[in-house]
């Protein structure tokens, strides 16, 4: 496994000579993918077309699938979700050349990776407070698989990231190991009290998680709720933007494959609004490494879209939070940054007609992840046309008493001396990324904390590599500084970056759940190396 943040490489296949010209070798692509391939493909594939990996941009926008719970006709009656959620080898066929060289001996490529149901992205799971959740985890894949690199590729588990639920048993464990060729039965109770908010889920068995969702395994987990309810925002249409990077790119030689950023599997599709309409749109940064720094600007790269910030990493802030509406650099100001593993929910409102683009800005080495430089990229292309819709965008009057969260004041913090220290780490040792010195053990507990304690946490970084995403499971914090800055709003979050010149400070209470869970690095290569720490709570 890659230490730097780097995808693996899918194996290629070579099942035709290198003579054939450009010409023909099109014509060759093409007819295999919809005949179904020659005796050189059968031998490797079935006689079943394979899909393309990923579609041509510019497809008109799409939401995954829609799991619901049951629930009985009275309003305050709990639901059920029961569904089977299958891990499986999904196979496609890249037929555009991916390098600008005449040799096409490599084309077409035989890509494979792990998914949900052979999905580019999961089923998003809506469901409300209180509900239980069931999931059949079915794990298909045989062992070995073609591109298993080491014994634990193919294990698997399931992790509901940001949900306030036990972490334990079947519950959100990620201590758990599902073998190949094994099922296992998830049972998520939501509490009744639980925050209305975008969740997601995602693969987490240590050693291969970076592996499998890269492949495309994440879906959203939404919970419905009173903000649900505000008139502004219920007349709003809800859109959600499941952000993967996938690595379907080019393959040059001695690099690793480019990775394609995607929105719902899609690559910059079209979305249309009408002018004056107010849409929801719920962001979810479900990728393995990158950052994401979301602006909508217009065709002559303008930024001039207010972000209507409502919630961040699914929970609401209680009023709407405009980002760099006070600041006087407008590039960065009217700007969302996201790193893996966060959320955001925000509104748009497009009073005039037009076409816009959602871009995610380039980053310098000095501001990228890895201290390397990123480009430019379209997420979506914006349509805005048609018949008026006025609409109106909620007031905080509308949202002041919806925030679910109590703030913590400091006479409240037991620890407020003595602050827990979390901080990303490397050593002259293999791997060499740990948190505290100590790389990853399921068997040393970490952090052993007392049901009910509130405390303050100190978190840094020592690695010099840019940004780490901290996220912790079951209990969201409370940021109270971020190097200078301290949050003009109490903001809550359970992933948040810590960088070496902007240490952060956080408070936490461990409400409800008792149990062993994790708290780790979210660039999924640094956790599955071993910047993760094991915590303990206890009656």
């Amino acid at each position: 496994m890659s230490t730097n943040g780097n995808l693996r490489s899918p194996k290629i296949l070579y099942p035709f000579s290198s003579r054939l010209c450009s010409c023909c070798w099109r014509m060759v692509c093409v007819t295999i993918f919809f005949l179904g391939g020659c005796s050189s493909w059968s031998q490797v594939e079935a006689q079943t077309p394979l899909q393309t990996c990923l579609d041509k941009s510019g497809q008109a926008f799409q939401q995954p699938e829609v799991w619901t719970s049951s629930r009985t006709a009275s309003p305050h009656s709990f639901g059920i979700l029961e569904k089977t959620l299958p891990v499986q080898l999904r196979k496609c066929v890249q037929i555009e050349p991916s390098s600008d060289h005449t040799d096409h001996s490599t084309f077409p490529e035989i890509i494979k990776h792990r998914t949900y149901r052979k999905k580019l992205t999961g089923p998003t799971i809506r469901v409300r407070a209180g509900d239980r959740v069931r999931i059949l985890l079915e794990n298909t894949l045989d062992k070995p698989t073609e591109n298993t690199d080491t014994p634990v590729d193919d294990i698997t588990n399931l992790h509901t990231h940001g949900l306030h639920i036990s972490p334990t048993g079947n519950s959100d464990n990620v201590l758990l190991s599902i073998e190949p060729k094994n099922n296992f039965q998830f049972q998520f109770d939501i509490p009744a009290d639980h925050p209305a908010g975008t969740y997601w889920y995602h693969p987490h068995r240590h050693g291969s998680t970076e592996l499998q969702v890269e492949g495309g395994m994440a879906g959203a987990f939404i919970i419905e709720g009173d903000i649900d309810e505000v008139p502004a925002i219920k007349a709003a249409k809800d859109q959600l933007f499941l952000v993967q990077q996938l690595p379907f790119g080019a393959k040059e030689e001695g690099k690793e494959r480019e990775k394609v950023t995607t929105v719902n599997g899609l690559v910059a599709p079209i979305i249309h609004l009408q002018p004056g309409e107010v849409q929801r749109w719920r962001f979810i940064h479900a990728g393995v490494s990158g950052k994401l720094r979301l602006a909508i600007v217009d065709e002559q790269k303008k930024i001039n879209q207010e972000f209507h910030v409502i919630a961040l990493d699914g929970i609401t802030i209680g009023e709407i939070y405009h980002p760099g509406r006070n600041t006087n650099d407008l590039q960065r100001g009217h700007s969302i940054e996201m790193g893996p593993g966060y959320r955001v929910d925000f509104l748009v409102k497009f009073g005039q007609p037009g076409t816009y683009l959602l871009k995610d800005l380039p980053e310098t080495e000095e501001t990228g992840m890895f201290k390397q430089a990123e480009k430019e990229q379209t997420l979506a292309i914006i349509k805005v046309e048609g018949n008026p819709k006025p609409m109106d965008l909620p007031t905080n009057e509308d949202l002041k008493d919806l925030a679910p969260m109590v703030k913590i004041d400091e006479d409240e913090v037991l620890n407020q001396n003595f602050p827990r220290q979390a901080s990303f780490t490397n050593n002259d040792r293999t791997p060499g990324l740990d948190m505290n010195g100590l790389s990853f053990s399921s068997q040393r507990i970490d952090h052993s904390l007392q049901l009910g304690w509130v405390e303050t946490w100190h978190l840094t970084d020592s690695t010099n590599f840019g940004p780490h995403p901290f996220h912790i499971h079951v209990n969201p914090f409370q940021v109270i500084q971020i190097g200078n800055y301290r949050p003009e709003f109490p903001m809550w979050k359970d992933t948040i970056f810590v960088d070496a010149d902007t240490p952060v400070i956080i408070r936490t209470r461990y409400e409800t759940f008792t149990g062993k869970f994790v708290l780790h690095c979210h660039i999924l290569s640094h956790e599955d190396v071993g910047m993760m720490q094991l915590v303990e709570i206890i009656p």
